[in-house]
């Protein structure tokens, strides 16, 4: 809570009111990271770092995009060493060299690519999603180090991670709003408190130093996951069809997921498929298939699901982006989110 006050009181000074919670039909689309690394609870499925307050917020209006965080409050990162398979930490380079196998992968038609889909940038996307790069480092002898010891090229990761954005939520760059391809990504290491944020309408990611900091003990393997996790969630916020707060963050965690920045542990039970972060990103992973982070998934999975996700909540808000969802989900797999939601809750742990 005290990290939405913070956001609403810096909106109204620069860009007029701003509410907390899923305001719908917001100029500028709320957003946040659900990365924190330790196991999620079953509330809002997001850990906030040690002394963080949970709760996510939303935009109702033009301004900053809400803090990261969701409502269990969890502890900080977890000493659990990521997996190393295809997809999981990306490149020497700090670029997400994910799983791109030949082949199509069966149910999803030959949109898909690789044995888990799309999960990777795609050549159709190597012009319009690789924006430039202008990078800030507000302590790059301290803390900073953090950051920069394991992401050592950041110009040429942070274009790799919008690409494989922009390759998971489309299909051609022709389907991107124009609204949404920006010139220049700007990202920001200081003190912002919480874990990261999103202004869409400028394409600007702030990093909160103090949370990267909380990461300086970890191996480099552990903390190079958890860096290029939030630079994923986050840049969804920039190209994604938003919806609420709860179908925003939820597919912001949905492409993390896919491309597997998050630790084993944090594949929870509980919650509800409306929640955002990782209850519904999670969710909508199950939904989508097999990936480097998990193998459990449904039966008659989609593999193209991000994409058709991300369609599907063009021009929605409020609940209308849960009844977006819902008619997808009945469209895709003859069943309702509620009944699906619960067989992913029976099956998937």
């Amino acid at each position: 809570m005290t990290r939405c006050l913070s956001v609403v009181a810096l909106s109204l000074f620069m860009a007029g009111a701003v509410g907390c919670g899923a305001g719908g039909g917001s100029t500028d689309k709320p957003s946040g990271t659900g990365g924190i690394g330790g196991p999620s609870g079953t509330g809002g499925s997001s850990s906030t770092p040690p002394g963080g307050s949970g709760g996510s917020s939303g935009s109702g209006g033009a301004g900053p995009s809400s803090s990261t965080g969701g409502s269990d409050g969890g502890t900080g990162p977890s000493p659990v060493e990521p997996a190393m398979d295809a997809g999981g930490l990306g490149g020497a380079d700090g670029s997400s060299d994910a799983t791109d196998g030949g082949g199509d992968a069966g149910e999803t038609g030959d949109s898909a690519s690789g044995p888990y889909g799309i999960v990777s940038c795609q050549p159709a996307f190597e012009v319009a999603c690789k924006p430039a790069i202008k990078f800030t480092n507000g302590d790059p002898n301290g803390r900073g180090k953090v950051f920069t010891n394991v992401i050592t090229d950041v110009t040429a990761t942070l274009k790799d991670i919008a690409c494989t954005t922009c390759s998971i939520l489309y299909r051609t760059p022709d389907e991107i709003p124009q609204n949404e391809r920006p010139a220049t990504i700007t990202l920001v290491l200081d003190t912002f408190g919480g874990v990261a944020q999103t202004y869409p309408a400028t394409a600007t990611i702030e990093f909160d130093l103090d949370y990267i900091n909380t990461w300086a003990k970890q191996s480099p393997a552990l903390v190079k996951q958890e860096m290029l996790g939030v630079l994923q969630h986050e840049s969804v916020h920039i190209y994604q069809n938003y919806g609420n707060n709860g179908t925003g963050e939820g597919e912001a965690d949905l492409v993390r997921t896919r491309v597997g920045y998050y630790q084993r542990n944090r594949w929870q039970k509980g919650g509800s498929w409306k929640d955002p972060y990782t209850n519904s990103g999670f969710f909508y992973s199950w939904l989508t298939g097999p990936c480097s982070f998990h193998a459990e998934n449904y039966p008659q999975h989609d593999f193209n699901f991000p994409y058709k996700l991300n369609k599907a909540l063009a021009g929605t808000s409020g609940d209308a982006s849960y009844t977006a969802v819902d008619n997808l989900l009945r469209q895709l797999f003859a069943k309702g989110a509620d009944e699906l939601w619960q067989q992913y809750q029976d099956t998937a742990f």
